[in-house]
């Protein structure tokens, strides 16, 4: 269903762009468009600011300016120029922010990048410019602390603590991993924390660079 002006919508069934202008839906079910928006297919799909884009997947929502979100499941991409490429309730929520795909990963810094994994954060309470440039590339839970991990599962069973990240940091794999100094550097390993400006921990487990 469409009456706006220059809107379109292809196929499928339920979808709807409204009253929105210059949107389009190719197809699928129950999508629902906005002003200058587009969505390929797939189901439940929102896009709800302008020139937001959604190629496909399942209850996935673009709401920034220019964000994006290429498929998967009921992730968010609400930060402007924000991107996520697929996975499972992943959020991008800040100014070209993006998230490559895993399970409920967090990149709420500005043009901070998270590759995949499960529950890794680049996030700072305090100001999203204070998380600026951070990197996660994967692993589990890093910038993040204690809840309970089933190993048998592969989900926390109690949700961690998310921590704050410096800006330009790098956490590359492992396990709650956690770098608060800006650029601070941790490779992988386990609980592992660079928590001064420019230290770096290469790997191992609990090991602390707490000075130049």
């Amino acid at each position: 269903r469409t009456s706006g002006d220059c809107s379109v919508v292809v196929g499928g069934k339920f979808n709807s762009t409204g009253s929105a202008g210059y949107s389009f839906i190719g197809g699928g079910i129950s999508n629902v468009g906005n002003t200058a928006t587009s969505i390929g297919g797939g189901r439940q799909n929102t896009t709800s600011n302008s020139y937001a884009t959604i190629s496909g997947g399942y209850r996935n929502t673009s709401s920034g300016s220019k964000s994006g979100v290429l498929g998967g499941q009921c992730n968010t991409a609400s930060g402007s120029y924000s991107t996520i490429s697929g996975g499972y309730l992943n959020t991008s929520s800040s100014l070209a922010s993006s998230v490559g795909g895993g399970r409920k990963n967090l990149a709420q810094g500005i043009y901070s990048k998270i590759g995949g994994g499960i529950c890794n954060n680049t996030c700072n309470a305090t100001s999203n410019c204070l998380a600026l440039g951070s990197v996660v590339v994967g692993g589990v839970g890093n910038n993040t602390t204690g809840g309970t991990w089933d190993l048998a599962t592969c989900v926390f069973t109690v949700a961690p603590t998310i921590c704050n990240v410096g800006s330009m940091s790098f956490v590359g794999g492992g396990f709650q991993n956690r770098v608060t100094g800006d650029c601070s550097v941790v490779v992988g390993g386990r609980n592992n924390l660079a928590c001064v400006g420019t230290s770096f921990v290469g790997g191992g487990n609990t090991n602390i660079a707490s000075a130049f």
